[in-house]
C-alpha cells in the first residue's frame, strides 16, 4: 500500500511563524498598555489628597472640614493600604494573579465614587480606606505579575515604564485639581480605574500560578504566547526551570524569628529598617500630602495648586538622568549624600520659616521662591533615596528571607507613615511649622551618621561577599 506524506509548503511555514509573531507582539502591547494605564489610574487615586487638600480647607466646600479630619484622611489611607497588603496572599495563589488584579479593581471604583458623592466626612473616610485597600493590594501583586510573565530581558524596561506612568499619573492628579472643578477632578480619576481592563484581558495568567496549582498543560500555554521563541522544547525548559524555582522557595522559607537569630540576617534587615525609617521620618510622605497648605505659608506669589503642579512635573524631569547613580557611584555614596542634601533642604525650609514666622522679617518676598526650590530638591533626593534602597533591599537580603523581611519593613512603614501624618498638624501647632522641618532635618542628619559608621558598600559585590561584610 502507498504511503502519501503531507509536506506544508514553505509558503505557509512562514505564515504560521508570522501569526505566532503577531500574537506575541498583541499580548507584549496589551501588557504595556495595560501597566501604564493601571499605574496611572493606582498613583492618581493615591495621590488624590494632595490636590484635594485646597478644596477641602474651602470655605465653599460641600461639608466642612476641620484640620484634625484632614489629617485622619490622609492617614487612614494607610490603614488601608495595611489591610490590603495583607489580605492579597489569600486570593494571589487561589484565583490567580490575573483574576486578584481584577477584583481588587472594584474597590478601587467604589472608593472613587464615594469620593464624587460624599456629603458628609465619614463617607470620605470610607472612600479612601476603600482607596487604600485597593491599592495595598494591588500594587504588590501587579509587580508580582508583572515580573513572572515578562522575559528577563524586557524586566528593566517594563519595570521602568511602570514607574514613569505612577509619576504621570500624579501629574495627572495635580494637574486635575489645579485646572478643574472638585467633582471634575474625582469623575476623572473614576474613570482612570477600570481603562487598563479591555487590554488587561489579552494578557495569559502567570505561568507561575498555573504550576503552582499544578496544571502544567496550562502554564506551558500561557508561556507559549509571553514568549518571543515559543519553540516548545525551550517553553518545556523553562516550564522545568520555573517548577525547580516553586520547590526551591517552599524549601527555603524562613520566618521573622530566624531572621533575627541569625547575625549575618539581623544585621540586614536592622541597616534595612534604620534606612527606611530615616526616609519615612524625613517627613518624605507627609510633605508631599500637604505641599498645598506648605505654599499657603511661604508667601509665594505663585498660585499654591501651580506650585503642586512644577513640584510633580519636576521630580519625573530630573530624577530620570540621576535614577542610576547608585550603580554608577555605588550605593553607599549615594544614600550617604542623598541624606546629607536632604538634610539642608530641610534645614533652610525651617530657616525660612523660622525668619517669616519667629523672626518676624519683612522683606522675604525676593526669596518667597527658594521653598518651592528646596521642596523639589528635596522630593528628588528622596526619590532616588528610596530607589537606591530598592536596589540595596535586594542585595542585603537572601533569597530565602527577601519575602518576610520586606513584608515586615512594609508593613512597619505604614504604621509609621499613619503616625507621621497624624502628627504633622499637631507638630505645627507645637513647634511651628519651621520647627516641625527642622525635626525632619535632625532625622536626616541622623541617617547620614548611621549610614557612614554602619552602611557597606553592595555594589559590584556577589550576594556571597555581601554576606561575609555583614558578618
Amino acid at each position: 500500500m502507498k504511503k502519501f506524506v503531507w509536506h506544508i509548503p514553505q509558503e505557509s511555514k512562514a505564515n504560521v511563524k508570522e501569526h505566532l509573531n503577531n500574537g506575541y507582539q498583541c499580548v507584549q502591547w496589551s501588557l504595556y498598555f495595560s501597566v501604564i494605564l493601571m499605574s496611572i489610574g493606582l498613583s492618581a487615586l493615591e495621590m488624590w489628597m494632595t490636590p484635594a487638600l485646597s478644596f477641602l480647607i474651602s470655605d465653599d466646600f460641600k461639608f466642612p472640614v476641620s484640620e484634625d479630619q484632614i489629617s485622619w484622611l490622609a492617614s487612614i489611607f494607610n490603614i488601608g493600604e495595611i489591610i490590603g497588603f495583607l489580605t492579597y496572599p489569600l486570593l494571589i495563589d487561589r484565583f490567580g494573579r490575573k483574576y486578584t488584579i481584577i477584583f481588587f479593581t472594584l474597590p478601587q471604583i467604589v472608593s472613587c465614587t464615594l469620593v464624587l458623592i460624599a456629603q458628609n466626612i465619614i463617607t470620605l473616610y470610607s472612600a479612601r480606606i476603600i482607596g487604600g485597600f485597593s491599592i495595598g493590594a494591588m500594587v504588590v501583586t501587579q509587580v508580582i505579575f508583572v515580573i513572572e510573565i515578562v522575559e528577563k530581558d524586557n524586566r528593566g524596561l517594563i519595570m521602568s515604564i511602570l514607574w514613569f506612568s505612577s509619576s504621570f499619573g500624579s501629574i495627572c492628579s495635580m494637574f486635575l485639581g489645579a485646572f478643574f472643578s472638585y467633582d471634575t477632578m474625582n469623575l476623572v480619576i473614576l474613570l482612570m480605574q477600570p481603562a487598563f481592563i479591555i487590554p488587561f484581558f489579552q494578557i495569559p495568567e502567570s505561568p507561575y500560578f498555573y504550576l503552582k496549582v499544578n496544571r502544567e498543560d496550562e502554564a506551558i500555554k500561557s508561556l507559549s504566547k509571553l514568549r518571543k521563541n515559543n519553540d516548545p522544547q525551550t517553553i518545556k525548559l523553562q516550564v522545568k526551570s520555573m517548577r525547580e524555582c516553586i520547590e526551591d522557595e517552599k524549601r527555603s522559607k524562613l520566618t521573622l524569628k530566624n531572621i533575627i537569630q541569625n547575625k549575618c540576617y539581623r544585621k540586614g534587615f536592622i541597616i534595612m529598617v534604620t534606612i527606611k525609617l530615616g526616609v519615612l521620618f524625613s517627613g518624605n510622605g507627609v510633605i508631599i500630602i500637604y505641599l498645598q497648605e506648605i505654599f499657603m505659608y511661604t508667601g509665594f506669589s505663585l498660585a499654591p495648586e501651580y506650585s503642586t503642579v512644577i513640584v510633580a512635573t519636576s521630580s519625573i524631569v530630573f530624577v530620570v538622568p540621576i535614577l542610576y547613580l547608585a550603580d554608577i557611584f555605588g550605593r553607599r555614596y549615594v544614600i550617604i549624600i542623598g541624606s546629607c542634601i536632604s538634610f539642608i533642604s530641610l534645614f533652610y525650609l525651617g530657616l525660612f520659616f523660622f525668619m517669616k514666622n519667629y523672626l518676624y522679617v519683612k522683606n522675604l518676598t525676593t526669596i518667597a521662591w527658594t521653598p518651592l526650590l528646596a521642596i523639589i530638591i528635596f522630593l528628588i533626593t528622596t526619590d532616588i533615596l528610596v530607589s537606591t534602597t530598592m536596589i540595596l533591599s535586594g542585595e542585603l537580603f537572601s533569597t530565602q528571607i527577601k519575602g518576610p523581611a520586606l513584608s515586615f519593613i512594609s508593613i512597619m512603614s505604614k504604621f509609621f507613615e499613619v503616625l507621621l501624618k497624624l502628627s504633622f498638624a499637631s507638630g505645627i501647632r507645637i513647634f511651628d511649622i519651621y520647627g516641625t522641618f527642622w525635626i525632619y532635618a535632625l532625622i536626616s542628619f541622623s541617617l547620614l551618621m548611621i549610614c557612614l559608621k554602619f552602611l557597606p558598600e553592595t555594589k559590584g559585590k556577589s550576594l556571597e561577599e555581601i554576606q561575609l561584610l555583614l558578618n
